[in-house]
């Protein structure tokens, strides 16, 4: 067997939880069939089949893979039957083909007749190299797939020591020899003790734990600690796959004995969560909103609390696991050693209590300052050897950096209050999406929560510059967007037109014919051009792409001079969204001041009418008045609106047409010149439909 060109079939036992469900995204893109184990035909509470073909959808869509879904039904025979579906819902077996399409391949149909689970993989699966087809099976249908499978990822905790012996001892009858079984519990010496003893010798077998939660959006640079079985069996081929696999999603292999990891998981989980829960459950005791102290946040506090609110979601989320951590901690003490430092150093604080408030000026702070100088010294570069100085000069650097890209996006969303600037969120396990709007932030008055935790967006109509509105907004109408700074960064301006050039918004398109110097070729043009005009400016328009297509030579063709060629050259003109709100601003102004005055009148005359009282024929006329006054509003409104989008309109062209100018007189400059008499103005000049 080559690990290197053939690509295997993967069973996850587990499948369907949020562990089992990560480790399918990270390697589905390098095997060709996965069998997914759990409890998906629970009549209660089945497993998600839906949850895990969604992230593999995600994660096949940067392959360009296109998934196919089927419905597997029991047929009369006990085989079964493939029924395709557009989605997955319910509980059941459910069967998935990520399959390439680039619409060159021809694809052969789909054979949907009866079968056992084994034949409709080999049937129904891909025939492309890069394809892979997915199965959501239950336990029951073990038997008849795990023995095709070539690495069995173990995605079960050890919160139940029986139930994981017995998940363990249930599915190793039917391991084959040669594969590989991973095993990802957070402890690794009594799990690996028990594997080694369960499974047969012929089947390799390899401790994973994954130094990291399923909710990450990123695996770059995190850790997976990797441990060998210490019994002598033989190497599994699949072990060097299952390792490259992780490197190539950028994930750092850690490579330990069960014994060092189980003592630094002690540290690095056990105390961690422990010390994090201790600091969360504070708040819940003395009944504090922590969200409430984030307008008083320093460096330090920040932090420690968004690090303590994920612990203790998670570990009321999945009380099992988090509770598993600590009852099989290999070195209780170290929780033990936490306590007793925490009560030393509230004695020392408290010690002058008993004696008075002269006693307590004097007495506490020299014994505080003792223990600080103890306990702090081991963390100190002082009076340390050169390398070992610089360790720990990185230790405190590293901790002066924790929040600066969080505050780095804080000042680019401080610095753009009011302005036109371009989110984009990112979201776990979903395709990312752009926002253009206005920040909506008042300096003056941010809220205890938003400049902290949220960016707050007016969203922009990108034709015509104007704010959207909604009904269930702000009082003024307005719906705003609200996107957490955790999935938030705010793109720059060439950014901002990369997006907008390949979606097709705010793009104009100018092009006329001249004579550009031989040497020429469209890179070339582009290099120039791109960005024009090339000044510090924020928030403005550009030529963000140029086209240069030669024109062959005709009878009408005007004489081309020497050193010279004749071309077409078209010009992509973006727009920045900001000048549109600033010509939409400019268009409010004309007439801005009778439009009010009307409205206003108008809306006087309305409310006069809902205060008379009257009854009868008088009731009647009053209604037929009140009515007819909102049509005239209404009407006023439109003609408003459309008067201020044809302005709009009108000043977008003339932008245009200004930067398309400019843009060829400095290619004029240059050692261009114009083929046609009129040229620029007159040729290539009709708008693009966005904008006429």
């Amino acid at each position: 067997m080559s690990t290197s060109s053939t690509r295997p079939r993967l069973a996850i036992v587990g499948g369907g939880g949020a562990m089992g469900r990560l480790f399918a995204r990270i390697l589905c893109r390098g095997a060709r069939e996965i069998y997914l184990f759990d409890f998906f035909d629970s009549p209660t509470n089945p497993s998600s089949a839906a949850k895990v073909f969604d992230d593999l959808r995600f994660a096949g869509s940067a392959g360009r893979l296109q998934p196919s879904y089927f419905a597997l039904e029991a047929g009369a025979s006990g085989a079964w039957l493939p029924s395709p579906v557009p989605g997955v819902v319910g509980p059941g077996r459910w069967l998935m083909l990520l399959r390439p399409d680039d619409g060159r391949k021809p694809r052969k149909p789909l054979d949907s007749s009866e079968g056992r689970l084994s034949e409709l993989v080999d049937r129904l699966g891909s025939d492309d190299p890069d394809g892979c087809t997915v199965l959501a099976a239950v336990p029951d249908d073990a038997k008849e797939l795990l023995p095709r499978a070539d690495l069995t990822v173990l995605a079960i905790g050890l919160e139940g020591r029986s139930s994981f012996a017995e998940a363990v001892t249930y599915y190793a009858n039917w391991f084959r020899p040669g594969s590989l079984v991973v095993d990802l519990c957070s402890n690794k010496a009594e799990p690996m003790e028990f594997l080694c003893r369960a499974i047969d010798p012929t089947v390799g077998v390899l401790g994973a734990h994954p130094l990291f939660g399923p909710a990450v959006s990123d695996v770059t640079g995190l850790i997976v600690a990797v441990v060998d079985p210490s019994d002598g069996r033989p190497v599994s081929p699949w072990r060097e796959w299952f390792l490259s696999r992780l490197a190539e999603q950028r994930l750092i292999v850690t490579p330990t004995t069960a014994l060092e990891h189980d003592v630094a998981m002690s540290f690095v989980q056990a105390l961690t969560h422990f010390t994090l829960l201790s600091f969360a459950y504070t708040f819940v005791r003395l009944d504090q909103d922590p969200a409430q102290l984030l307008a008083f946040r320093t460096p330090v506090f920040e932090p420690l609390l968004y690090l303590a609110a994920r612990v203790a979601h998670l570990a009321k989320s999945n009380p099992d696991t988090y509770g598993s951590i600590q009852i099989h901690t290999t070195r209780p003490d170290v929780r033990t050693a936490f306590l007793e430092a925490g009560k030393e150093i509230l004695n020392a604080i408290e010690s002058g209590r008993s004696s008075g408030a002269d006693a307590v000026l004097s007495a506490s702070p020299d014994r505080l300052a003792e223990l600080f100088a103890h306990y702090g010294s081991p963390w100190s570069p002082d009076r340390r050897d050169r390398r070992e100085r610089q360790r720990r000069e990185h230790f405190l650097e590293m901790g002066a950096r924790l929040v600066d890209g969080l505050n780095r996006l804080r000042e680019d969303v401080v610095s753009s209050a009011g302005r036109v600037r371009a989110v984009e969120e990112k979201r776990s396990g979903q395709p990312s999406r752009i926002v253009v709007g206005i920040v909506d932030l008042d300096l003056l008055d941010p809220g205890r929560q938003d400049i902290a935790s949220r960016i707050r967006l007016r969203p922009v109509n990108l034709l015509l510059g104007s704010p959207r509105r909604g009904d269930d907004g702000e009082p003024d109408g307005t719906r705003d967007i609200v996107i957490p700074l955790a999935r938030a960064r705010v793109l720059d301006d060439a950014e901002l037109f990369d997006w907008l050039l390949e979606n097709g918004d705010l793009v104009e398109s100018r092009s006329c014919e001249m004579f550009v110097p031989q040497w020429f070729d469209g890179e070339i043009l582009r290099r120039l051009l791109k960005g024009f005009p090339n000044d510090a400016s924020r928030d403005a328009s550009k030529v963000w792409d140029v086209r240069l297509d030669p024109i062959a030579k005709g009878p009408e063709t005007p004489p081309v001079p020497t050193g010279q060629q004749l071309a077409r050259v078209a010009f992509s003109i973006v727009l920045h969204p900001a000048e549109l709100v600033a010509m939409r601003h400019e268009a409010q102004q004309n007439g801005a001041a009778d439009y009010d005055d009307r409205l206003r009148e108008l809306d006087d005359a309305i409310q006069a009418i809902y205060r008379t009282t009257a009854d009868g024929s008088e009731k009647s006329r009053l209604a037929s008045t009140k009515d007819d006054l909102k049509r005239q509003r209404k009407k006023l409104i439109d003609q408003r609106t459309t008067t201020v989008d044809r302005e709009v309109r009108r000043l977008t062209r003339v932008r245009v047409h200004q930067i398309y100018q400019d843009a060829v007189n400095w290619l004029y400059r240059r050692g261009c010149s114009a083929a046609r008499s009129g040229d620029p103005g007159s040729l290539g000049a009709a708008p693009n439909p966005t904008f006429g």
